[in-house]
C-alpha cells in the first residue's frame, strides 16, 4: 500500500511519530507537555491549576469524539482506497482529509489555549503567545520529509529542551530570540508542510506517468526501482525551496544564540544541529574532546589564567572543526552520490584534530598541579582506543545499531541453578536431616558438572560473539559482521544447552531418587520449571516480534506461587506425568527453531546495513527484505512453531484446570499481569507515589483522607485501563510471521487502541500527582522529585 510504503517507509517522519492520532497526525496535548510548559512560562495558581485541568479534560473527550468520528473514517479511506499506488486523483482526495484533520485537530488545540486564556489572570495571558507557537510547532513537524535538508525541521524542540536547564538570568537573554525564531518557524512550516503535500502528489504523477503500479525492490537494479528512485528525485525538487527557508531560520537561530550563550553552550546547540543534518552520521565530539573539556571548566575555583588557557585551545579547535564539518556537510548534501571516502579522511582528520588538542589540555592540567583537573584530561576517552575493536554506539546509524545489537546466542545458554534457588527449593522440599547432607552434595556435584560441562562453552560463545561486531575505521558507519564467528556462537550456545538439560535432568533425577514419596510432587514441578526455563531463553522477534511487551511467563513459577491443596498437587502430578514430555519436546524444537532465526536476522541486518551504507538501498529494501525473510522462516518452521504455542497453551488451560476455585481466579490475575510486563510492571504508575505520600509522618488528619480517596480513584481508573491494554497486548501478541498479509490493518488499528489507552493512562497519571500537588504543602512537596512540575513556590 502507498500509504505505508511511500509515506512510513520512503518518507519516514522527521520528528517524533504521532502514536495515538496516527503516523502523520500530530497527538493530543498531553498532560506532561501542558504542566511543564505552563509551569515554566506561566506558573498558574492553585485555583488556575484546578479550572486549567478541568478544561483539559474536555479537551481529552472531545478528541476521543474525534478519534471514534473522522479519525475513524480517515483510517477506513486509507484501507479502502489507498492500495497499490493510488492515482493523482486518490491521492489529492487522501490530502484534502489529512488537511481536514489538520485543521480540526487545530481548531481543537485553539479552544483549550482560549480557555486557558479566560483563566489566567491578566499579566500571564500574554506568556500563552510562546504556549500556542511551541504547540503549533509539534503539529506542524510531524509531516513525512525525508531530504536532508528536512532532518534540521526538529531544531526548535531540541533548543527548547536545552533551554529548560539554562540558569534564570541566562534564560531571559535568551527567550526573546526564541519567542521571534518560533513565530517566523511557524509560518516557514506551513509552508515547508505544504511542499511535503505537494511532493506526494507530484510522486504519484510521476509513477502513474511512467506506468508503474507495483513497486518491488527485491531487485534493487530493476527497471522499477530505478524508475521509482528517478521519480522520487523529481517529486522532491519541489520541497527545495521551503526546505531552504526553514534551514536558513534554524542558521540565523544558531548565529543568534552565538552572541547570548557560553562557548561551550553554542558548541552544544550547533553540534544537534549537524547531527540532526547529516542524520548523526557524523561524529559529535570526537575523542570526547568537547565534554572533557566542559567538565574541566566546571571544576570549582578554577584559576583565571588556567580557565583562560582551556577557553583558548577550545576556541581553537572549535574553528578548524567546524570547518571541516562544514566540508563534511557539504559532501553529504551534494547532488551527486556521497563519497565515502573523503567522509571517512575528514573523519580521521577530525579524530586526529581532537587527540592533538586532548594532549595539549592534558599539559595544562598537569601545569595547574590539580588532581581533579588531571583526572579529568585522563578520562573520557583519552586513551588510545583499540581501533580494531573500538567505538561508541553513540555514531552508528540505526540500521548499524539493530545489526550490532539484536539479540545473541549466549542469551540461549541458561545460567545455573543459584545457591538462593537451590535454598529456597530446599525449603519446599522440607528434608529430613539424614537427607540434607545428601542433597548438599548432589548441588555440589551439579555446580562441578556445569563447570566442567558448560562453562567452558558458555566462555568460547561469549568470545565468537564479542568477535563477531567490528567497526571499519575507513567507514566508521559500517558495522562488518563476521559471519564465521557468529555462526560459531550459535553453534556453541547449541552444544551448550544440550549439556544444560543433560546436567539438569540428572540433578532432579538424584533428588527424586533422595526423597520420599510426598516430596516427588513438589521436585517435579521444579523439574519442570527449570526445563521451561531453559527452552524459554533467547529471543522471539519474528514469530512473535512483540514478546518484549507481552512476555511468556513460566507456567510452574506461577504455579509455585500457589498454595496448593494435597489434592491439587496430585492433580498436577497427574497432568504433568501424561503431557509435559510432549509440551517440553515441542519447546525444545521451537528454542532451536528460534535460534536459527536469529541467526538468519542476523545476516540480514548485516547486508542490508552494506547495502544502505553504500546507497545501494533505502529503508524501503529493508522492511521489504526483512518481510520475505519473515515469509520464508514461517514457510518453513510455521507449523513447528504453532505447534509449540498450541502444546504450551493446552498445557496451561490443563493444569489451571485442575485448581481449586480460589486459586484459579489468583492463577489467572498472576498470570496477566506476569505476561503483560509493559503493562503492569512500569515506572510511570503514580500509585507508587501517592502511597509514599500516605506514609508521611507531618500529614495532617485531613490530607490523609484526600490522599486516600485520590489513591482510589487512581487504582480504579488505572486499573481499569491496564486491562484494556493487557486484552489487546494479547491479540497484538499473535501478529508476526504467522500472520497473513490482509491481518495488517486489524494490527494497525489494535496499536493505535494500546497508544490511546497509553496516552489515556498517563493522563491518569498526571491528574493524580497534579491533585497530590495541590494536597501537600510546600515542604512536603519537595520531598518528591515526581512533583517538580507541579511546584508551586512561584504561583500566588
Amino acid at each position: 500500500m502507498l500509504a505505508s510504503m511511500l509515506v512510513i517507509m520512503i518518507l519516514p517522519v522527521t520528528a517524533a511519530s504521532a502514536q495515538v492520532s496516527g503516523g502523520l497526525l500530530p497527538d493530543p496535548i498531553g498532560s506532561p507537555w501542558l504542566t511543564r510548559t505552563l509551569r515554566r512560562q506561566v506558573a498558574p495558581s492553585v485555583v488556575e491549576w484546578i479550572e486549567i485541568e478541568n478544561a483539559h479534560e474536555a479537551y481529552l473527550e472531545a478528541f476521543k469524539v474525534l478519534q471514534e468520528g473522522e479519525l475513524a473514517r480517515y483510517r477506513s479511506f486509507l484501507e479502502e482506497s489507498m492500495s497499490g499506488v493510488p492515482d493523482a486523483q486518490t491521492i489529492r482526495k487522501f490530502i484534502r482529509k489529512l488537511e481536514g484533520l489538520r485543521r480540526l485537530i487545530e481548531s481543537s488545540d485553539a479552544v483549550l489555549f482560549s480557555e486557558i486564556e479566560e483563566i489566567l489572570t491578566e499579566p500571564k495571558r500574554e506568556f500563552l503567545v510562546r504556549l500556542r507557537n511551541l504547540r503549533a510547532l509539534e503539529r506542524l513537524t510531524v509531516a513525512y520529509g525525508s531530504s536532508r535538508s528536512d532532518r534540521a525541521v526538529p531544531l526548535w524542540a531540541v533548543v527548547e529542551e536545552w533551554e529548560r536547564d539554562l540558569p534564570p538570568d541566562q534564560q531571559g537573554l535568551v527567550a526573546p530570540i526564541l519567542v521571534a525564531y518560533e513565530s517566523t518557524l511557524v509560518s516557514a512550516l506551513h509552508l515547508w508542510r505544504k511542499s511535503q503535500d505537494q511532493m506526494l502528489i507530484a510522486l504519484a504523477d510521476e509513477l502513474n506517468r511512467s506506468g508503474i503500479d507495483r513497486i518491488d525492490s527485491t531487485d534493487p537494479d530493476s527497471d522499477t526501482m530505478q524508475a521509482f528512485r528517478e521519480a522520487l528525485r523529481s517529486a522532491k525538487a519541489k520541497t527545495s525551496v521551503a526546505s531552504a527557508s526553514v534551514s536558513k531560520l534554524n542558521e540565523r537561530l544558531i548565529r543568534s544564540l552565538g552572541n547570548v550563550t557560553t562557548l561551550i553552550d553554542h558548541r552544544r546547540i550547533r553540534t544537534a544541529h549537524t547531527q540532526l543534518l547529516s542524520d548523526g552520521r557524523i561524529q559529535a565530539d570526537p575523542m570526547r574532546f568537547v565534554s572533557t573539556m566542559e567538565r574541566m571548566l566546571s571544576t570549582e575555583d578554577l584559576d583565571a589564567e588556567v580557565r583562560d588557557e582551556l577557553l583558548s585551545a577550545f576556541t581553537e579547535y572549535a574553528a578548524v572543526d567546524d570547518r571541516h564539518v562544514r566540508n563534511m556537510l557539504q559532501l553529504i548534501e551534494g547532488p551527486e552520490s556521497e563519497d565515502e571516502n573523503r567522509l571517512a579522511s575528514f573523519d580521521a582528520v577530525r579524530v586526529d584534530l581532537a587527540r592533538q588538542f586532548r594532549e595539549r589540555i592534558s599539559l595544562i592540567a598537569e601545569r595547574s598541579e590539580r588532581d581533579d583537573l588531571r583526572i579529568i584530561s585522563s578520562s573520557g576517552g583519552l586513551r588510545d582506543r583499540d581501533e580494531n575493536n573500538g567505538g561508541s554506539s553513540e555514531n552508528i546509524s540505526i540500521v548499524d545499531q539493530i545489526s550490532a545489537g539484536r539479540g545473541g546466542a549466549g542469551h540461549f545458554i541458561c545460567r545455573p541453578i543459584s545457591r538462593r534457588e537451590f535454598e529456597l527449593m530446599v525449603d519446599g522440599i522440607v528434608p529430613e536431616s539424614w537427607q540434607m547432607a545428601i542433597i548438599d552434595t548432589i548441588y555440589d556435584d551439579y555446580i562441578q558438572a556445569w563447570k566442567s560441562r558448560v562453562e567452558p562453552f558458555n566462555v568460547s560463545c561469549g568470545v565468537a560473539q564479542s568477535n563477531v561486531r567490528r567497526y571499519d575505521p575507513s567507514k566508521p558507519q559500517l558495522v562488518i559482521v563476521d559471519m564465521d564467528q557468529l555462526r560459531a556462537s550459535y553453534d556453541l550456545a547449541s552444544t551448550a544447552a544440550t549439556e544444560i538439560e543433560f546436567i539438569d535432568a540428572n540433578f532432579f533425577e538424584s533428588l527424586i531418587s533422595t526423597c520420599s514419596d510426598g516430596q516427588r510432587n513438589y521436585i517435579e514441578r521444579l523439574f519442570c520449571a527449570r526445563s521451561l526455563d531453559v527452552f524459554l531463553r533467547g529471543t522471539d522477534a519474528l514469530f512473535r516480534p512483540r514478546e518484549v511487551a507481552f512476555s511468556r511467563p513460566n507456567i510452574m513459577v506461577e504455579i509455585e506461587g500457589l498454595a496448593l491443596s494435597a489434592q491439587e498437587s496430585e492433580d498436577v502430578a497427574s497432568v504433568l506425568d501424561v503431557h509435559s514430555a510432549a509440551m517440553l519436546e515441542a519447546g525444545r524444537s521451537a528454542r532451536d527453531i528460534r535460534m536459527e532465526v536469529e541467526f538468519e536476522s542476523h545476516r540480514l541486518n548485516n547486508e542490508m546495513s552494506r547495502r544502505i551504507s553504500e546507497e545501494n538501498a533505502m529503508s524501503a529494501d529493508y522492511g521489504i527484505a526483512f518481510r520475505d525473510l519473515s515469509g520464508r522462516m514461517a514457510s518453513k518452521h510455521g507449523a513447528a512453531m504453532q505447534h509449540w504455542f498450541d502444546s504450551e497453551s493446552e498445557f496451561r488451560e490443563l493444569v489451571r484446570a485442575v485448581l481449586s476455585d480460589e486459586n484459579r481466579l489468583l492463577f489467572d490475575e498472576s498470570w496477566k499481569r506476569a505476561s503483560n510486563p509493559m503493562v503492569y510492571q512500569t515506572n510511570e504508575d503514580a500509585g507508587g507515589i501517592l502511597m509514599q505520600a500516605l506514609d508521611l509522618e507531618d500529614l495532617t488528619d485531613d490530607q490523609s483522607v484526600a490522599l486516600s480517596q485520590v489513591l482510589t480513584d487512581h487504582r480504579a481508573d488505572w486499573n481499569a485501563i491496564s486491562d484494556e491494554m493487557a486484552a489487546i497486548n494479547l491479540l497484538l501478541r499473535n501478529f508476526g510471521a504467522l500472520s497473513d498479509e490482509d491481518s495488517f490493518e486489524t494490527w494497525r488499528v489494535l496499536e493505535q487502541a494500546f497508544s490511546r489507552l497509553s496516552f489515556e493512562r498517563r493522563e491518569v497519571d498526571m491528574r493524580a500527582l497534579r491533585r497530590l500537588a495541590l494536597y501537600l504543602n510546600d515542604t512536603q512537596r519537595k520531598r518528591f522529585s515526581a512533583l517538580q512540575d507541579f511546584d508551586q513556590a512561584s504561583g500566588n
